[in-house]
């Protein structure tokens, strides 16, 4: 991956920052937020509000949840190590020992394992989570991990490569995917479809790796998309165009741009609520949340966060919305309750 300056705008948020920084825990109703300058890990009781914090390794970057095994893993970049939480009691029940600089991690509920990346290394580590025994794999740059639970396959995405890989997770066989450019920035599954999407900064496009009905294609969205996010129920694709200020709304089953909504300055990240229909933006140097109503295809609020919020945790279970600011290490609780209700009435839930 390549670290940019934090103060610059020309491109979204780098360096060691990732989407992975806020997570919802379903099965304990837990926010988890990265706080890397201190070391430790924020946690919200969302039913009850009560904040608390746990000391981790240094540096933590990124969290991933295995909802199954109520566990939560924090990659901390800068101790080479995962530590392992008990989602039930937010003790840290294990340290895994990773190599230098860990960045992103993904887990895969059903075969319960966690991957892990390193930075600026082509290596894949393997935890098993039942033993935390570790293997190593080189799998190529990974700045983003994605995971088909359904079909036991991991997307491994590069920021400077020409191509993702689909690694198999039964056979850790490893399948490239050209997509023609260098600079992806992120990539979502259709786990419906088996569909891959993937943004080209620099094409300002989107690639999708095509279904068994469908062959590949590229969708045109707005300047430097740097978030995707699929919809799978209503076939429809949200990607942040982060140079645009604006969302493109894809119908991923036609692959064409339906509309393209103007938001806050640099969007750099987005969150579903598929019940109420409802998108939230975060709009990096805007300090704010854009809505978008699923329906109508309009903003119907900005709200306000903490300074540069770059990641997004939706807590599906109560409504309730929670942003990562980087300048502030800081979790934002924000609350989306009001659009909630007009959303529900509006559909008749």
């Amino acid at each position: 991956m390549t670290q940019t300056a934090v103060s610059q705008r020309a491109v979204p948020l780098t360096g060691l920052l990732s989407d992975e920084a806020v997570v919802f825990n379903a099965t304990s109703q837990k926010i988890y937020a990265v706080d890397s300058l201190r070391g430790v890990v924020s946690i919200i009781n969302t039913k009850t509000q009560v904040r608390t914090q746990v000391k981790v390794g240094v540096s933590p970057v990124a969290i991933a949840v295995d909802s199954a095994t109520n566990k939560v893993y924090v990659a901390n970049n800068g101790s080479g190590a995962i530590s392992v939480l008990d989602g039930q009691t937010d003790v840290v029940t294990a340290t895994v020992e990773i190599g230098k600089a860990p960045y992103v991690l993904a887990v895969n509920e059903a075969t319960n394992r966690v991957y892990v990346s390193n930075t600026f290394s082509d290596l894949l580590s393997i935890i098993d989570g039942g033993t935390n025994a570790v293997h190593r794999i080189k799998a190529g740059s990974a700045d983003k991990i994605r995971v088909d639970s359904i079909r036991n396959l991991v997307y491994l995405m590069g920021y400077e490569s020409d191509h993702f890989t689909i690694l198999d997770g039964d056979t850790e066989k490893l399948r490239p995917v050209p997509v023609g450019a260098l600079h992806l920035w992120d990539v979502a599954l259709n786990k419906i479809t088996g569909e891959a999407f993937v943004t080209r900064l620099e094409k300002n496009d989107v690639v999708s790796s095509g279904t068994a009905l469908q062959g590949a294609s590229t969708i045109a969205v707005g300047k430097m998309p740097c978030a995707v996010r699929v919809d799978e129920s209503r076939h429809r694709m949200y990607v942040a165009n982060y140079a645009g200020n604006s969302i493109t709304v894809v119908d991923t089953a036609k692959r064409a741009p339906i509309k393209t909504i103007p938001v806050g300055d640099r969007p750099q990240a987005i969150a579903l609520d598929e019940e109420a229909n409802l998108i939230y933006v975060a709009n990096t140097h805007g300090n704010s949340i854009s809505v978008i109503d699923g329906t109508s295809l309009k903003v119907i609020a900005t709200l306000p966060t903490g300074k540069n919020p770059y990641a997004l945790a939706f807590d599906s279970q109560n409504g309730e919305l929670y942003a990562a600011d980087f300048s502030e290490q800081a979790v934002t609780h924000v609350d989306v309750s009001r659009f909630r209700i007009h959303a529900s009435e509006r559909t008749g839930n």
